[in-house]
């Protein structure tokens, strides 16, 4: 999937790949901070993140985008579809928004409707499934307001127990 040239705009925000400038100190402490990395299993040093990033980067069946404010221009987290399969038309998901001012204000709201509209219309991605672990509550509340529901998916391996599958049909998504 070339996407090197993908951006997509909200009302208040601009997503775009990520870079390997983007795989900064900042980045770095939102994965360090027990706060904001409270539901994050992997929590890599710097050296480790622009690794991760550059092996993302190439491949083939991910979209990963930086999350910008359109206002300040500033980096307040990442979305990652990884993978898309066009095949079977799902993609599995994560978010993070690392900033701790933008929580509670509809951010992953806005850019996961916005992603998730360019996955059905560009790729005709009919399904989109993540895994959230059980007492994130705030995460499950977002994501339930975005349409995701509970289930279970073949293509999403959980990895302990106290994580709960959600899907949402795209169907729904305007």
């Amino acid at each position: 999937m070339n996407n090197s040239n993908l951006k997509i705009q909200t009302d208040r925000f601009l997503l775009k790949p990520i870079n390997l400038n983007d795989a900064n100190e900042r980045y770095s402490q939102w994965l360090s901070n027990p706060i904001t990395s409270q539901f994050i299993s992997e929590r890599p040093n710097l050296k480790e993140l622009k690794e991760y990033v550059r092996k993302k980067i190439t491949q083939k069946d991910i979209i990963f985008l930086a999350i910008y404010t359109i206002k300040d221009k500033l980096h307040i987290g990442n979305i990652k579809y990884e993978p898309i399969n066009l095949k079977h038309k799902y993609a599995l998901m994560g978010i993070l928004i690392g900033e701790q001012s933008w929580w509670g204000k509809g951010a992953a709201l806005e850019v996961i409707n916005a992603s998730v509209k360019y996955l059905k219309d560009k790729y005709f991605i009919e399904e989109i499934i993540l895994g959230v672990n059980e007492n994130n509550i705030p995460a499950i509340k977002a994501y339930q307001k975005i349409g995701f529901n509970f289930g279970s998916s073949k293509y999403l391996k959980e990895e302990s127990s106290n994580v709960l599958t959600m899907i949402l049909n795209t169907k729904s998504v305007g």
